[in-house]
């Protein structure tokens, strides 16, 4: 509804005054009369139209049944209820008296504008014809926003006096709106503009806030198929991705609905069904006015969903919805909307009210005319007079009451918008009492000269109503703010329904958008009713479940990015919250929990004395410690003796001592380490340990030089004594002393703790500081230890009573035919870039040329069938508003914005592709570039904001950061340089930041004008340095006005431009040559340009003496610069003559039609003047021709001329002229990887580049081998560069975050690839691997060579003594040890990995049975001799055979229970080392392994037990001491082996094994066999029976 205040005089309607044309009937009306008037226009009916034929003229067949909205009713009974209030109140307005005239409009646009203009104008006809006057005083309007009513506050005709009295009176009326509109609409009407609710946008964040706190991030959105509706679409999209919510799916309902086609209608959106049932989307946001939820309601019981029984969503509405229906829907109800959220203008209940309502009776009309329509549908009777009642079947009683209507009916409750009609009046009456009392009036009214309102002009009430304040009959404050807006908020209702058709609203929030952040919005969820399919509890609408915490969302390639699959966090990561994008790592001292949700402390590990590794440790410490000082006490006891007196004792004692020291230094490695454990255990231990060996040292040594000294004339007996032993132990302590106090003193040892190894532990070792030091100190003991093995083995054959080298020896290990006979005319008038002259000049050319009446045409006719314009998108729409109603073609030049171009369905064309599908050629450029650091600059207007919006999320998610945003006002002073060069204070500093290199300029020509002023103005203009690369879009033109006729366009050189397509035209360039300025072509636009462009003056014929330069008409247009005019054909004119073409096209298509064929072979030739603008539609929808260059025009289903854009370079001269280079094309409709294309080698630059194509980036890219890593606070453009972590790489540059390796490859040095890791094992071309053969080989040679010497000498009594059968056994194992070991080296196989350990297991045991044998056959031999001897009977080769059979049998079981179950096999360890794949055999299971290897461990302790017990028996072939030191060796090699084997990884493990094989063997082979050998070959004199017999004696 909108509103109009008028003088009292006001003439009732008449039909004359309604064309005969217009097929509606003629409006109903409510006519109160008073001092003053409050017209108004309502939407309460709605005529609905069959389908229409564009090609007929409209008729009154069209026109169907008239449907009223019943609900709407109640906004005129709210101002009536206001004027009544006014009026009864003797404190507002005394002596004065409100009345009010209410037209309806049906709904439609052209009754609109005459039923206002008829308010508005008051037009009167006389006798002369048709005249124009007024009787206007004030003008209030209130607009809803619904249907065409709005329209009336934007678009209404002037006065007598075109130029003054039209424009001044539409400029300073009032107008208060009481619907919600957005932002842009609220400011189309700058200063008399005033809202009485608060602006649309105000509650899109409410909504957001509502969606988060449910939790609903997969919504959908319907919107009405609008300019706001696409504006409400895009702002809410992008509101909602930046808070992690999704739009499932985006549906537009048309605004309109051919009612006979309401079913064509539901199958239009019948594809929206499947989404309606979708159960993942459970929340829709539906946003439109009134008649899109009178069309939503139908679509839902037409269409399919009317049999889904269970179909539960919830509605989040809008506040310009009501809830309403149609007389024709009145038996519908509301259930599909139960539980709906609705953000609604806020409402209070009125005192006295619903008393108003109860009066309202259907025979006490009062004027009303409306009553009749509402009353008839509302109660489904008809209202007639006394005389009538009887002929009427389904009379009206007039006892019907309103509150006994169901709510879907009539409300009796104020609405939120009646409220706001309520307020508005009252605002105006307030606002008119205040003006009357000022001091002005009272003044007046002192000098007997009473002011009366009617002397008043309307723009003197503005002062009153924006300071107008007072409380409403509610209570309730009503003030506007300095945005002339009533500061209120939304009330949050919950829409409950019942079975008999009713609903109710509960209240259950408010959103107050000026309230403090976290009291924004308030919502009692407790009280909102839900939709009986969710159980009265708030539903799920999530794309998909929450990831809960250890898990982490990895997007759905394809998908939006609020549906993600959840995958476990990485080994080592956790998520404590739900929906991580990506897990973290725990601190260094913390490791996940098993469900990867929280971190759990690392325990610190060490080897302490609580544990029972640590007790057993300690007390196997204590216990040896023990033994030693016993040992020690027992040595001091019995000094005297000769046992210890014979063997030095003093260095007997201080090697029992230094043992004693060496068990308790054990203790320093157990427990926490600190400073003191860590700084001394390892020096202790090396100078405590070498004064041990060093006494191992000095005892041998003794034993030697004793033993030398006795041969007679020796001179070694002056070494006989303490000096030499003392000194030994002195000086090798020593030197470790020294060695130790060394490492001390540079680089000690110290505690350390190691994060990294165990994942829950913590070790807590000690760090050796110098590793160098710590190995020289081992290797010095190793020294020492070495020296005195060799030393004690040579002396193991001296004299035994009391020699100890034998057990000193073994301890160490991106035409013509067109139109003929007809021509084209036209006329061109200027607006000068103002609003009003462009309403003034459109009307002139839709009426006539120098006086007109609205609507009529009268004198010579100009037969108008299309218009051309305008450059400017605002101009074009206010052109549209006048020319849409009339239906005459008008096709525009310039690249608007599509929200803005669509404003007018049926009669705008364009000629250019709407700018939004130039944006994403701009983001290829930018990358094309590497541009991503960019600075934006927009005008300040409607357009320069929908770029932004569009513009700025396709930059971010290319990569690319807007710098910074910059908007220039369009209009500006140019006289006030002050001013002028203040209005963007901070470009100074954007033009001197060398970082950002890019300009994104977006506008008019306005916007070019504006930039080159404000460089030349600006400070560092004077020294040229500015340097940058301007983009700018199709609108902008690079133009001077004359004042700046005298600069340049230097700072602009290199620009790149996305210009309209243009083409070379044939004939045009002489076209130009001829212009003249005396020619026939002369006009009023040439005399100003000419003066302008030639800096002349045309003389008039008046005063042509006081001219200064005087034109010639001989100036030539060829010699002018490009900024003042182009001899080449710009986009914008190529748009224009292709337009014109393409309208002489329709009318030739529309000449030459079947319809004009047919009137011609009847006689009468159709002329152009029968044709109507309307008509030309079809032929021009569906034009297609060549024009004079070649190329093919036509217009697509959008009304809209395909193609693309051509990117230009602009090279500017010092002539300051300047060229047009085309660089590049930007088509949206070719193939991928054709849309782009841009040639760099003629592009020119700005000189301070060199030519070379700039950097505009925050930073240099992150090189290959490091990451991104964001700067706090930063946008995501800024971030430094880290290089990659251990074991990642980047392959490639600007990479967020760095990847691993496949398995088999490692990262390189510069970790910006991959290596294939090399297969590594122990093969034989390696020097290790040829060592260790080597090594088997002469083993295994010296073996076979044995076995052969005892072969030979089978019969000699060295041989025959030890039984040769066990020996052979012996040596043959020992043969197959030596050669097991080559099962060990290469690559191993399935068939090596089965056998090598089982076989070199039974082989090895089937030697030391053997060993075994021999000794016990030893013993049991010597035991025989004694007389009566039971063991006799076991002598001989039946028990050597049964010992190795037995012993060996049982290894030979349990290879074979593990190689059945579950056997060795071939592995690769990719893990262990970074470089390397480790080529092993599996074992399988490690416990069999280790029983095999314990079996003989088993084995050979006893065989050293049962040896070392036989070591004193008669030894002339007695190989028992022999046995005792090969089973020593033995015994140390296995012993030593573990440690090792665990600690080493790969082949060297390998090695480890096969050493300690080789080892072992050749130990046994060494001790047995040596001493054997080298009395056969080399002493054969002792290999007698005769010598055994007499040693034996």
């Amino acid at each position: 509804m909108a509103l109009l205040l008028l003088s009292p005089t006001v003439d009732q309607v008449d039909s004359a005054k309604y064309p005969a044309f217009n097929p509606l009937p003629i409006p109903a009306q409510w006519h109160q009369p008073g001092d003053f008037l409050i017209g108004g226009i309502v939407s309460q009916m709605l005529f609905h139209y069959h389908s229409t034929d564009m090609n007929k003229p409209p008729e009154w067949e069209w026109l169907d049944d008239s449907e009223a909205i019943m609900n709407f009713y109640q906004h005129i009974l709210a101002l009536a209820f206001a004027v009544k209030e006014v009026n009864e109140n003797p404190n507002i307005l005394p002596n004065e008296t409100l009345g009010f005239h209410i037209y309806e409009n049906y709904c439609d646009e052209k009754m609109t504008y005459q039923t206002t203009l008829e308010l508005h104008l008051g037009a009167l006809q006389d006798s002369t014809g048709w005249c124009c006057c007024w009787a206007l005083v004030w003008w209030l309007l209130l607009a809803s926003g619904f249907g065409p009513s709005a329209a009336a506050a934007l678009c209404l005709p002037g006065g007598v006096d075109y130029g003054g009295l039209y424009l001044h009176l539409f400029v300073d009326f009032l107008k208060l709106t009481y619907g919600s509109f957005p932002s842009e609409e609220g400011e189309a009407r700058e200063v008399c503009f005033y809202h009485t609710v608060p602006k649309e946008d105000r509650h899109y964040n409410g909504i957001l806030q509502l969606l988060l706190y449910f939790g609903w991030t997969w919504v959908g959105l319907l919107a009405v198929n609008s300019n706001s509706g696409e504006r409400f679409v895009q702002t809410l999209e992008s509101l909602l991705s930046r808070n992690g919510i999704c739009l499932a799916f985006t549906e537009r309902i048309p605004h309109k609905v051919q009612w006979d086609a309401i079913y064509h209608f539901t199958d239009t959106l019948s594809p929206m069904n499947g989404r309606m049932i979708d159960t993942k989307v459970s929340t829709f946001i539906l946003y439109g006015d009134s008649r899109t939820f009178i069309l939503m309601n139908a679509f839902l019981f037409i269409g399919p969903l009317a049999v889904e029984q269970r179909f539960s969503k919830v509605w989040i509405l809008t506040p310009q919805i009501n809830f309403v229906l149609t007389g024709m829907e009145r038996l519908w109800d509301f259930h599909f909307f139960h539980g709906a959220i609705s953000f609604t203008v806020h409402s209070h209940q009125l005192q006295g009210f619903r008393t108003f309502l109860e009066g309202i009776k259907p025979h006490e009309d009062k004027g009303d005319g409306l009553l009749k329509y509402f009353w008839d549908q509302a109660f489904e009777c008809k209202v007639v007079n006394g005389e009538e009642s009887g002929e009427v079947d389904d009379a009206c009683t007039g006892k019907e009451k309103l509150e006994s209507l169901p709510m879907t009916v009539f409300e009796a409750d104020m609405s939120g918008h009646s409220y706001s009609i309520y307020n508005a009046v009252q605002a105006m009456a307030h606002a008119l009492q205040n003006m009357h009392s000022s001091r002005t009036y009272v003044r007046a009214r002192r000098t007997s000269k009473r002011a009366t309102f009617q002397d008043l002009q309307p723009w003197q009430l503005h002062p009153f109503l924006q300071g107008n304040a007072f409380n409403n009959s509610a209570g309730e404050k009503v003030s506007f703010n300095s945005n002339r807006e009533v500061e209120e908020g939304f009330d949050i209702m919950n829409l409950v329904t019942f079975p008999n058709k009713s609903f109710f609203r509960a209240k259950v929030g408010r959103l107050s958008p000026t309230a403090l952040e976290e009291k924004e919005m308030s919502i009692h969820e407790d009280l909102i009713a839900w939709q009986t399919g969710f159980n009265q509890v708030p539903p799920l609408s999530e794309c998909n479940t929450h990831c809960h915490p250890g898990f982490q969302m990895k997007k759905i390639e394809g998908e939006k990015f609020c549906c993600y699959n959840c995958s476990l966090c990485s080994e080592g990561k956790i998520s404590r919250q739900k929906d991580m994008d990506d897990c973290i790592r725990c601190p260094e001292d913390e490791y996940p929990n098993r469900n990867q949700d929280g971190c759990l402390p690392k325990t610190m590990n060490f080897l302490s004395y609580e544990e029972t590794l640590g007790i057993s440790l300690s007390s196997i410490a204590a216990s040896c410690f023990l033994i030693t000082a016993l040992v020690l006490t027992t040595f001091i006891k019995h000094k005297d003796t000769p046992i210890v007196k014979a063997n030095n004792r003093d260095i007997t004692y201080a090697l029992l001592v230094s043992l004693s020291l060496c068990f308790l230094c054990s203790l320093l490695f157990l427990g926490e380490p600190n400073k003191v454990t860590c700084f001394f255990r390892q020096s202790a231990f090396g100078i405590i340990f070498t004064v041990a060996v060093s006494c191992v040292l000095a005892k041998t040594i003794t034993v030697i030089v004793a033993f030398m000294a006795t041969k007679p004339g020796s001179s070694m007996r002056k070494w006989v004594g303490k000096r030499m032993t003392n000194s030994v132990v002195l000086s090798c302590s020593l030197i470790q002393i020294a060695i130790c106090m060394a490492w001390l003193g540079t680089n000690s040892p110290f505690p350390d703790f190691d994060l990294q190894s165990l994942t829950e532990e913590i070790i807590v070792e000690c760090n050796e500081g110098s590793i160098i030091m710590f190995y020289i100190v081992l290797g010095y003991m190793g020294l020492l230890s070495l020296i005195s093995l060799t030393v004690a083995f040579f002396a193991r054959k001296l004299p035994d009573s009391f020699n100890e080298a034998k057990f000193i020896t073994f301890k160490v290990n991106e035409n013509p035919h067109l139109l003929p006979n007809d021509t084209l005319g036209f006329h061109i008038c200027d607006n000068y870039n103002i609003n009003e002259i462009t309403y003034y000049s459109t009307m002139q050319l839709l009426f006539k040329s120098h006086s007109f009446a609205l609507n009529y045409k009268c004198g010579m006719q100009k037969n108008l069938m299309g218009v051309i314009g305008a450059l400017e998108s605002e101009s074009s729409l206010n052109m549209a508003n006048l020319l849409d109603p009339f239906k005459i073609p008008q096709l525009t030049y310039g690249s608007f914005a599509p929200e803005e171009s669509d404003t007018k369905e049926f009669s705008f064309y364009r000629m250019v592709p709407n700018e939004e599908s130039y944006y994403p050629g701009i983001v290829q450029l930018l990358l094309h570039f590497g541009w991503t650091w960019v600075g934006l600059i927009a005008s300040d207007d409607n357009s320069g904001e929908h770029f932004l919006k569009i513009v700025e999320p396709l930059l971010a998610q290319s990569g690319i950061c807007a710098a910074f945003t910059e908007r220039i006002f369009q209009k500006v002073q140019w006289d006030n340089h002050n001013e002028f060069t203040t209005i963007v204070p901070c470009l100074d500093n954007y033009f001197l930041d060398t970082k950002v290199n890019t300009f994104i300029v977006y506008g008019d020509r306005n916007t070019i004008l504006f930039l080159n002023a404000y460089v030349f103005l600006a400070p560092f203009a004077a020294n040229h340095t500015l340097s940058k690369v301007w983009i700018v879009t199709a609108q902008i033109d690079f133009v001077l006005t004359g004042v700046q006729r005298f600069a340049d366009f230097r700072f602009f050189h290199g620009a790149i431009s996305f210009a309209i397509h243009s083409h070379k035209l044939p004939g045009f360039h002489t076209f130009l040559q001829g212009i003249k300025l005396y020619g026939e072509d002369e006009n009023d636009f040439m005399k100003y340009f000419w003066e302008q462009a030639f800096d002349c003056a045309v003389p008039n014929g008046m005063g042509s003496a006081e001219i200064d330069v005087a034109c010639t008409g001989e100036e030539k247009l060829e010699r002018l610069p490009a900024p003042i005019f182009e001899m080449h054909m710009s986009g914008h004119s190529y748009s224009i003559y292709n337009a014109v073409h393409a309208i002489a096209h329709a009318l030739h298509a529309m000449y030459s039609s079947q319809s004009n064929v047919r009137a011609w072979r009847s006689g009468k030739r159709a002329r152009f003047q029968d044709f109507q603008p309307w008509q030309l539609h079809l032929f021009l929808q569906g034009n297609a021709f060549n024009n004079s260059a070649g190329e093919k025009v036509s217009f697509n289903v959008h009304r809209e001329v395909e193609g693309g854009c051509d990117i230009t370079n602009l090279v500017a001269f010092p002539n300051k002229s300047f060229f047009r280079v085309n660089v590049g094309r930007w088509d949206p409709m070719a193939f991928e990887g054709k849309k782009f294309i841009i040639q760099d080698y003629p592009m020119e630059w700005q000189t301070g580049f060199d030519q070379v194509p700039p950097l505009s980036q925050y930073n240099t890219y992150c090189q290959t081998g490091s990451q991104k890593r964001k700067k706090k606070g930063e946008k995501f453009c800024c971030y430094d560069c880290l290089l990659c972590p251990e074991g990642k790489i980047s392959q490639q540059n600007d990479m967020e975050d760095c990847i691993s390796c496949p398995e088999d490859e490692y990262p390189n040095k510069g970790r910006d690839g991959c290596l294939p890791k090399i297969i590594s094992f122990l093969s034989y071309e390696e020097t290790l691997g040829i060592s260790l053969t080597s090594i088997a080989v002469c083993f295994s040679l010296i073996t076979t060579a044995v076995l052969g010497i005892f072969i030979k000498h089978k019969d000699t009594p060295i041989v025959k003594a030890n039984n040769p059968d066990i020996t052979y056994i012996l040596l043959i194992a020992l043969l197959l040890c030596f050669l097991c070991s080559f099962f060990f080296l290469g690559k191993p196989g399935k068939i090596t990995c089965f056998l090598r350990q089982s076989a070199f297991g039974v082989i090895f045991t089937v030697a030391v049975s053997c060993v075994l044998a021999k000794t016990v056959t030893v013993v049991v031999a010597f035991m025989a001799t004694k007389p009566g001897s039971s063991m006799r009977k076991l002598v001989g080769k039946r028990l050597a055979y049964s010992i190795v059979l037995s012993c060996s049998l049982i290894q030979a079981g349990i290879c074979l229970k593990w190689l059945g179950t579950s056997p060795p096999f071939p592995n690769f360890d990719t893990q262990s080392f970074t470089k390397e794949i480790i080529t092993e055999c599996q074992e399988g299971s490690v416990l069999m392994f280790y029983i095999v290897l314990g079996y003989m461990g088993f084995l050979s302790v006893i065989s050293l037990i049962v040896a070392f017990l036989a070591r004193k028996l008669p030894d002339s072939f007695n190989e028992a001491k022999f046995i005792t030191f090969s089973m020593l060796m033995f015994c140390s090699v296995w012993v030593s082996f573990f440690p090792t084997y665990l600690s080493t990884k790969g082949k060297y493990m390998v090695a480890v094994e096969i050493f300690s094989i080789l080892a072992s063997s050749a130990g046994i082979l060494g001790c047995i066999f040596s001493p054997k050998c080298f009395i056969i070959l080399l002493r054969p004199e002792l290999n007698k029976r005769e010598r055994l017999i007499r040693r034996n004696k």
